[in-house]
């Protein structure tokens, strides 16, 4: 189709699209109807070259993109390649097909976060499953993951990638994943531990083993470390020092999660010694806010430290329940004040939870587990399944944040989810529950 353009600018680079004008060898469509309305909009080679032109203008630099299209001599310049030239919606094509890859995008992200987080709360299993399977069954995978991770911890850190409204979300493309080697590392008090017999009789067992066999294709290594009976100095300690072995093994382009298991041994003593209820701020390794501070400190250096590393994610579990282990419930004020602290000093720019640094309450985190003693669980088989599919499922929910969180920005700016529609979804559930 004939049809003039004319640019203007004020640098030299624009004189590269001379060689795209029309040299009037060959044919043009009649300019009438649809295809005359359609022709007001600008082809994407035609955009890509200016913003390229300009690009170079403003840095000075050479484009090789700009000389390679140059010595194109086709007569339909500014075609778009994509789609035939003769084909009047071929614009309106691209957007449709853009959306909806976009959209199957979102939906496969969401999927499996809801997957994730079923395993963290319901072990793995054909119940898992099938409370997914509900779970779709009834909404989107966005909707599901809106609804079903209203109460886990992990969520808050992830609710910038399932808040923003799906029709908006669509518009949004993720961002694609270079090739390279994945690392979970995982190093955690007696909180992961698992034991048979008692004092002179006592085994302990991690489960590196099961993580071995449950780590995803994709990752090259699942690192697991149990120190039992130690504080957070020396975890933070040896996650940095296994982090550095990882990044010089695998070079600079590993993308390395680290992520602490830390209970609070500080607290109560190496040798699992019980709290004392009477004692108020004071426990056997002393006085509580000089442990605190200390916990601050030690929690600076980590996250100064993953920064340096250049790690993807350097996270902890911890804030037990003191509920699940009987103990005094200033336990958990101890964690309540430490908390804040950890958040302001990694919240990300908008002051929103950084999903590079997640802090997530093991709240919970011992249901359905079969005690031993006060503080660890029995070495069983079920016990097992669970303690590695929780741990699996954690490192990957992570993992999956991370690719979403480099659009994060472009999604805060979105509209949001109100709280008026997930009452909506979550009433729509229960109205449809059987009445006695």
């Amino acid at each position: 189709m004939k049809i003039s353009w004319t640019i203007a600018g004020s640098f030299k680079e624009l004189e590269k699209l001379d060689s795209f004008k029309c040299d009037g060898k060959h044919e043009h469509d009649q300019s009438k109807g649809k295809a005359l309305k359609l022709a007001e909009n600008y082809t994407f080679k035609l955009t890509d070259m200016l913003h390229e032109c300009f690009r170079v203008a403003a840095v000075g630099q050479t484009s090789k993109r700009i000389a390679s299209v140059v010595k194109l001599a086709c007569p339909a310049k500014m075609a778009d390649s994509r789609f035939a030239a003769a084909n009047p919606a071929s614009r309106e094509a691209v957007r449709t097909a853009t959306l909806e890859a976009n959209k199957q995008a979102w939906n496969n992200i969401h999927n499996r976060i809801v997957m994730a987080l079923a395993m963290r709360n319901n072990s793995e299993g054909q119940d898992t499953e099938d409370l997914v399977e509900g779970l779709m069954c009834e909404w989107t995978p966005c909707s599901a993951l809106r609804f079903y991770g209203m109460n886990d911890p992990l969520a808050e850190y992830l609710s910038f990638c399932f808040l923003p409204t799906e029709s908006q979300l669509a518009k949004v493309i993720l961002p694609a994943v270079t090739p390279s080697p994945v690392i979970w590392i995982l190093v955690s008090d007696s909180s992961c531990a698992l034991i048979t017999g008692r004092r002179k009789t006592l085994k302990k067992y991690d489960l590196a083993e099961h993580f071995q066999q449950r780590k995803p294709g994709y990752v090259s290594e699942f690192i697991h470390e149990m120190l039992w009976g130690k504080t957070l100095q020396r975890l933070v300690k040896r996650g940095i020092e296994l982090a550095a072995d990882a990044r010089e093994r695998h070079g600079p382009d590993a993308r390395i999660n680290l992520h602490l298991s830390w209970f609070g041994n500080e607290l109560v003593g190496e040798d699992g010694i019980a709290q004392n209820p009477n004692w108020p701020f004071d426990g056997p390794n002393g006085h509580w806010p000089t442990i605190l501070a200390d916990c601050e400190r030690h929690l600076t250096w980590y996250v100064d430290k993953a920064k340096e590393l250049g790690l993807q994610s350097a996270g902890l579990t911890t804030a037990p329940w003191s509920v699940d282990y009987g103990i005094h419930p200033i336990f958990d004020q101890f964690f309540e004040a430490l908390e804040p602290k950890f958040k302001a000093l990694t919240c990300s720019p908008r002051g929103l939870a950084n999903p590079r640094f997640p802090w997530l309450r093991a709240k919970g985190y011992a249901d359905a587990m079969e005690f031993k003693d006060d503080w660890h669980f029995v070495n069983s088989e079920e016990n097992r399944v669970r303690l590695s599919a929780y741990w699996t499922a954690t490192m990957f929910a992570i993992d999956c944040g991370w690719n979403v969180g480099r659009v994060s920005l472009e999604l805060s700016a979105l509209e949001q989810e109100t709280w008026e529609h997930l009452r909506r979804n979550v009433n729509f559930v229960l109205d449809a529950l059987p009445v006695s």
